[in-house]
């Protein structure tokens, strides 16, 4: 009797040290099952009832691990919550099964499940002997854990017949598993330890590894049968069909199984994982209820589907996209010098419509290299980074990224880049061109190219422009310069100046369309001559017109612009027309370099952001109150850190002058004459003092 409970009470103590319930409710890990790791047990901790990693060493590895012999016919499962977003330094191995307590070791024998890495997946990898010999036998979905605070609850299935199933839920609950994959694999079959083995880089990532509920067991003997979870249309002709367990693949494929209401047996079918099955129809489905049901399939253990074997989906018919319903919206063709942006070339999509679309075997290419899209969308409103695989984790912080292999690498100075449906439409192509910076300083790097407005019906050079933002772009948000209905704001005549005596420069709001703008449509009143010439600037926003003779001294003039049109095809609005302006009260003098001359002062724009409708870039403007023009040749402004020296400009009697930096004179062309100045001496928000001087180093203003 004696013999018979001893060996009752050592094969009870079998069971118990051959499976794992750990969930550290007792305050440690020191007993009930006791752990050892590195650095004597300190690179962990206790806190509120969960392990969380200790350790504050940069670019170091360690390890926790128990005893734990359960190896096949057994499941195990466990939560995680990573308060990061892990990377190719910073990741988790959880290993099932291992041979060796130490798994900072040389040589161990295993698999883990591997918890972020590059592609910021959850797979299942096998280890046989030196960490080189790693190989990855399950692959999960990439980008399941790529935020910066990751929860999962994590199941590995490993059969009597050596197959493995790797299961995650995002949720955390364990409530509604999701199938990364199965694989056979029988060539480890025995352990000793379990044990979770952390890499980390710097600060940022320490002290934020998470676990609890650690449960190892063995499998119970499934007699229940299979049961259909649910169906969805991924599409008009394909119905995908959930099972809450892996299938037999031979009777889960047979078509009669199937039938759908109105549509019959499918035509083929195509097995996803050993749970997912999708059924591929030849005549496509409507917007509709429909209900699918599935006989005579079979679990791996045999037993047949009998009740639960029905469901019900709805199916709404996908919408088929139009030209610019999704928008190349940004374009960073030429990240360097870099301002703010990662260096890395990246194009940003924008859906324009109130639609969630579909992209799946859309494609977006160039002259040489073509990428197809898998199963993504797009939602509506919504805006989609797309950059190089490899360059995605530097993009996630702006916003959804998709990155994509092969990249088509953008040019700096031109390309032509479009993206095509799976109906093999043009949604929208751009041919860009580096012109359309439309800024010397930012066409040579670092900054992105913006569009004004995607549903405009003006092109090219009229609806791009540099990024207006700090940063030197807006990728995963609205552009810096966007104009909502663009095409609906009407052409207006800002501004006139006189630039000589006997031309005039007109400055709109908008691109003219050149070909409505001829001579006859300028008239000046009094009348005195003919208008010689009129040319434009590369935007088409500034006009200038040469008369053949000069214009009368002191003497009021106006001028209407009649029937021109913009690019969109708005005519040219009768606010602020006529225009007016008044000569100079004497032939305007030659340019004289006048120590003497009283130059103000007189509008300072020390702090552009956030932007009001002014560009953002500071500018002061100054102003010549008297009757000679002067050449503005070695004066110079400053403040107390910097001085910009003028190169040889002039300002004409009663004009106005805007001083900024050399990198920001595109954005205030269409306000008058521009100096762009580099150095440039940067105005302090809260206060400054300023200094013009003449060439003779006069202090001519001071504010």
């Amino acid at each position: 009797m004696k013999i018979l409970s001893l060996s009752i009470l050592i094969f009870c103590w079998n069971i118990a040290f051959s499976q794992v319930d750990e969930k550290f409710t007792d305050g440690n890990f020191t007993v009930n099952p006791a752990w050892s790791g590195s650095n004597s047990n300190n690179d962990f901790t206790i806190i509120a009832n969960q392990l969380r990693s200790a350790s504050t060493t940069g670019s170091s590895n360690f390890y926790l691990s128990t005893a734990n012999t359960l190896a096949n016919n057994c499941t195990w499962e466990f939560w995680c919550n990573l308060q990061f977003s892990t990377s190719g330094s910073n990741y988790v191995d959880v290993y099932l099964i291992s041979d060796q307590a130490d798994l900072q070791s040389a040589n161990i024998n295993g698999y883990f499940v591997r918890i972020g890495n590059t592609e910021d997946e959850i797979s299942l990898y096998k280890r046989s002997g030196a960490k080189t010999t790693s190989v990855k036998i399950i692959d999960g979905v990439n980008s399941s854990v790529n935020t910066s605070n990751n929860t999962a609850k994590i199941k590995v299935t490993r059969t009597s017949a050596n197959l493995f199933t790797l299961e995650r839920d995002l949720t955390g609950t364990g409530s509604s598993y999701f199938t990364e994959g199965t694989i056979s694999d029988a060539q480890i079959t025995t352990s000793s330890h379990f044990g979770v083995f952390i890499q980390q880089s710097t600060t940022g990532f320490h002290q934020k590894h998470f676990f609890d509920d650690f449960k190892i067991e063995s499998l119970n003997i499934d007699n229940a049968p299979p049961q259909l979870v649910s169906a969805k249309a991924i599409d008009s002709l394909i119905v995908e069909a959930t099972f809450n367990e892996p299938l037999d693949s031979v009777t889960a494929k047979v078509t009669s199984n199937y039938t759908l209401s109105g549509h019959g047996n499918p035509s083929s079918i195509t097995r996803i994982n050993p749970s997912v099955y999708r059924l591929h129809y030849t005549t496509s489905l409507q917007t509709n209820s429909y209900t699918l049901t599935v006989t005579n399939v079979k679990d791996l253990n045999g037993n047949v589907i009998s009740g639960n074997n029905s469901v019900q989906f709805n199916f709404v018919k996908p919408y088929i996209a139009k030209k610019n319903d999704v928008a190349i919206n940004e374009i960073f063709a030429d990240p360097s010098p870099q301002v703010d942006l990662p260096g890395l070339e990246f194009i940003e999509l924008w859906n324009t419509s109130n639609k969630t679309i579909n992209l799946r075997d859309w494609k977006y290419s160039d002259f040489t290299t073509s990428f197809t899209f898998g199963g993504d969308s797009i939602q509506p409103n919504e805006y989609l980074i797309l950059c190089a695989r490899a360059d995605t984790l530097e993009f996630k912080r702006f916003g959804r990224v998709i990155g994509i292999s092969p990249w088509p690498s953008l040019n700096n100075s031109s390309d032509n880049i479009k993206l095509i449906s799976d109906k093999n439409s043009i949604i929208n192509e751009i041919t860009y061109s580096d012109t359309w910076y439309k800024d010397v300083g930012k066409k040579l790097g670092g900054w992105t190219l913006e569009r004004i407005d995607p549903l405009s019906k003006c092109e090219g050079i009229f609806n791009w422009s540099a990024s207006g933002n700090i940063s030197g772009g807006t990728p995963g948000k609205v552009n810096s310069i966007y104009q909502k209905d663009y095409d609906l704001i009407p052409l207006k005549a800002d501004s006139i100046t006189q630039v000589s005596d006997s031309t005039v420069k007109i400055f709109l709001n908008k691109p003219l369309d050149q070909s409505t703008a001829t001579a006859d449509k300028f008239s000046i009143s009094p009348a005195f001559a003919q208008l010689k010439t009129f040319t434009f600037d590369t935007e088409v926003k500034q006009v200038t017109l040469t008369y053949s003779k000069k214009f009368t001294a002191a003497t009021e003039f106006t001028l209407t612009i009649a029937s021109v049109r913009d690019c969109s095809g708005n005519e040219i609005s009768s606010v602020n027309q006529p225009l007016k302006f008044t000569t100079a009260a004497l032939p305007i003098p030659p340019p004289v370099r006048l120590d003497t001359a009283k130059i103000i002062i007189n509008e300072i724009f020390a702090d552009p952001s956030p932007e009001v409708g002014l560009p953002l870039a500071e500018f002061v403007e100054i102003y010549n109150p008297g009757n000679e023009t002067v050449d503005l040749e070695g004066w110079s402004w400053s403040d107390p850190t910097a001085k910009a020296v003028f190169k040889k400009n002039l300002i004409l009697p009663k004009q106005y002058l805007i001083l900024c930096p050399a990198a920001d004179t595109v954005h205030y062309k269409q306000y008058g004459k521009v100096i762009g100045l580099s150095p440039w001496p940067s105005l302090n928000n809260s206060s400054d003092q300023i200094v013009l001087k003449s060439f003779k180093n006069r202090t001519v203003d001071s504010v």
